[in-house]
């Protein structure tokens, strides 16, 4: 009996120490606590530091009161040198502008003056004027004279363009001349239009020619009535009641 009580209580002892050992939430955690060192100084009753504090602090606002003093100043300065400069400078034009204005006006002076002088010397008259003008108004027309030449190229412009080439022919400047002799109205009308060199071309060209008479004679009649034409140079020995015209077959052809 003893001997099973040994044996038992040994079992039990080794189940409880290994049980311990295997779970350790049962052992218990050592505490990890901060360890601080604090010195101990002694402190007086006063302190032993020097008020730099207050000085500072009074320069700071000295020379903050003194900076907007002195900028303004500084500006007023500057404002009045160039206030100066710009009232310099206007001087300075106004100066050159009246130099100008007097080398104008010593210019003007000096031209009139020789105005004078070659009025003078050139003996100019203003009633020698009034003659000149008076004799070329009275030649600025003459209904006696004969049709000048505007006058009748005039005339030959209003009927080359009624002129229709019926050939395909080119001739050369002066080669075939057909004059045409005109008997008009005084409204401009043609009553009667004649071609006077038949018989030079006639021979040489035959049916080109007739062909190119015929067409400028139709063309002459399809223009009538003539228009801007001087009523009063239409009777007389050179008046356009009876004229003579010559075309060039070169410039019908081209026109």
């Amino acid at each position: 009996m003893k001997h099973s009580f040994y044996y038992s209580l040994a079992l039990h002892l080794f189940i409880i120490s290994i049980f311990f050992i295997q779970f350790p939430f049962f052992k218990k955690t050592p505490n990890n606590e901060m360890v601080v060192v604090v010195d101990l100084v002694k402190v007086g009753p006063e302190t032993n530091l020097k008020n730099n504090s207050k000085s500072e602090t009074s320069q700071a606002s000295k020379k903050a009161q003194a900076t907007p003093q002195s900028l303004e100043k500084k500006e007023s300065i500057k404002i009045t040198k160039t206030t100066k400069a710009k009232i310099e400078e206007k001087k300075k034009e106004e100066k050159l502008d009246s130099k100008k204005e007097k080398k104008i006006k010593s210019s003007v002076d000096d031209i009139d003056s020789l105005l004078k002088d070659l009025e003078g010397s050139t003996g100019f008259n203003k009633s020698a004027d009034k003659s000149k003008d008076k004799n070329s108004s009275s030649k600025m027309y003459d209904s006696s004279a004969p049709l000048s030449i505007s006058e009748k190229d005039n005339i030959k412009a209003q009927i080359e363009k009624k002129f229709t080439n019926p050939i395909a022919m080119n001739f050369k400047p002066g080669e075939l001349v057909i004059k045409l002799r005109l008997n008009m109205n005084e409204d401009g009308t043609i009553k009667d239009a004649v071609v006077l060199n038949s018989s030079i071309y006639s021979a040489k060209y035959g049916n080109i020619f007739t062909a190119l008479k015929n067409s400028l004679v139709r063309a002459a009649y399809i223009a009538s009535p003539i228009k801007n034409l001087p009523i009063d140079k239409y009777q007389g020995s050179d008046g356009w009641h009876e004229i003579e015209l010559s075309f060039d077959a070169y410039f019908l052809m081209n026109s």
